[in-house]
């Protein structure tokens, strides 16, 4: 009956240890769980602002790729008008190339003679005179002058020599010869011919770099 007492002390004592390891146990994982959900709600939070830092990036990258493919149509742009800039230059550098080659023809057709008459026919030359609008058409004058657009440069003499009794007839000066008075006027045809040429690639000109 005593070892029976015992026996039964020692289930009681093992009952108890046992029951306290549990209680032990059932607390560390009381913790564990407190502080997993403390750690899920944190980890929600994050995942919140990242969400919200992803959306606003995104954003942003999307905004970047629409400038960078903007910039590039842009300077597509520009480098196309730059061409067309370059070549239109190069236009009114040739036909003012043109003028000058003319020029200076002139000049050579008239070398030899004396520096007064020189100097009346190359006013013949460089006079600004009133053309028909149209020459092959109905003949109906335009009444402007064509040279009061020209913009031309002239080392020997400036416009304001050439701008003297526009309406006069013109005559061949004294001890000139006809024929080069006449070749003289062919040679102003031809510059106001290739002036308004001129002026209208330099128009042109002003346009594409607006």
């Amino acid at each position: 009956r005593s070892q029976h007492k015992k026996r039964i002390s020692r289930l009681i004592r093992g009952f108890d240890n046992a029951l306290q390891r549990l209680r032990t146990q059932k607390f560390d994982l009381d913790s564990k769980i407190t502080f997993g959900k403390f750690k899920a709600d944190v980890l929600r939070e994050e995942l919140v602002v990242i969400q919200a830092f992803e959306e606003r990036d995104n954003a942003l990258l999307d905004r970047v790729n629409s400038l960078s493919k903007e910039q590039l149509s842009i300077a597509k742009e520009i480098e196309v008008t730059e061409d067309k800039v370059a070549t239109k230059m190069d236009d009114v550098s040739t036909w003012e190339s043109k003028n000058t080659d003319l020029l200076e023809e002139c000049k050579q057709l008239i070398s030899g003679l004396s520096s007064e008459i020189r100097a009346e026919l190359l006013k013949v030359y460089h006079r600004k005179i009133k053309r028909q609008k149209n020459r092959d058409g109905d003949g109906e004058s335009d009444g402007e002058s064509d040279g009061e657009s020209e913009e031309e440069s002239d080392d020997d003499m400036s416009d304001d020599d050439f701008s003297d009794d526009e309406e006069r007839e013109e005559t061949c000066p004294a001890g000139c010869k006809t024929e080069i008075f006449e070749k003289v006027k062919q040679l102003r045809e031809r510059r106001l011919d290739q002036t308004e040429v001129l002026n209208a690639y330099r128009k042109s000109l002003e346009i594409g770099r607006a």
